[in-house]
């Protein structure tokens, strides 16, 4: 009973599973475009395996949902839509995100060496810092510690996507570990753009970057990560510029796309 008992155990352990922390750090309706970004990304990660026990959601309400939104509970796009689930806003302080980037939330208890995750962001930024709620900041420095934090706890590789403006001021990439890759969506003297409104809203309904990264990454997922995004910018006119640093080579699909596949350890028994 003892060798069954950790038999299991190790079985558990040995799976490997992908995860994921979608952040949307404004608040206020006006601001219905970034719940849309985060909507996006929900559905592409729902989309390719993902459940919910592996997605950590941060946003202090879900504007698409709110009464003053005459398409409640559906993120309008420029050449359609999609209907949305709920996500459970409540508000939030840098210091919980900080803590789940570090690992520290219990969606990721059974994270390890084998795990990727994907990390997008969101947001009102400027020069080294993004708002949280109008009245905290997510800061270059505290941000830059927290994913060396994470590399150290043990993961396998990192993809995060900064997609606010002066987005290359985020994370100090010259301190970043090497098994982290980071998308910034814009350069330090760059905002990020969103060129498209609605007259059903009265408000930009979604920013550039997650509406074309939706569109471009079906049938993608087997790209590597520097290739996807050169692609998407020859395709689409995001309107800032898209900077992957560093260049590893990495497939878009190890982010994107749940693993949960049997373990060395199991095949050996049977």
């Amino acid at each position: 009973m003892l060798f069954f008992g950790v038999l299991f155990l190790l079985l558990h352990g040995a799976e490997a599973k992908n995860y994921a922390v979608i952040l949307n750090a404004s608040q206020y309706y006006k601001n219905i475009r970034h719940v849309a970004n985060i909507h996006v990304f929900y559905k592409i990660l729902k989309s390719n395996g993902f459940t919910d026990n592996e997605i950590i959601v941060f946003t202090c309400d879900d504007l698409v949902h709110d009464s003053r939104n005459f398409t409640k509970g559906y993120v309008i796009l420029p050449d359609g839509g999609f209907d949305v689930p709920e996500f459970e806003g409540k508000p939030f302080t840098p210091l919980s995100f900080y803590n789940a980037v570090m690992g520290n939330h219990k969606k990721l208890i059974d994270m390890d060496e084998s795990s990727n995750i994907l990390i997008y962001m969101c947001g009102h930024g400027n020069r080294d810092f993004l708002k949280v709620h109008n009245k905290h900041f997510i800061t270059s420095t505290e941000l830059t510690n927290a994913l060396c934090a994470l590399s150290r706890r043990g993961i396998n590789k990192a993809f995060v996507i900064v997609d606010t403006c002066r987005a290359a001021t985020l994370i100090d990439k010259n301190k970043l570990p090497k098994n982290i890759v980071v998308l910034f969506t814009s350069r330090d003297d760059q905002n990020s753009i969103s060129s498209f409104s609605s007259n059903i809203t009265g408000q930009m309904t979604i920013d550039n970057f997650p509406y074309f990264f939706y569109k471009h990454i079906q049938y993608r997922l087997d790209m590597n990560i520097e290739d996807f995004f050169e692609e998407m910018m020859s395709v689409y006119d995001v309107e800032s510029d898209l900077i992957v640093w560093p260049e590893r080579g990495w497939k878009i699909g190890e982010f994107f796309k749940q693993v949960k596949g049997e373990s060395l350890l199991c095949k050996f028994v049977i």
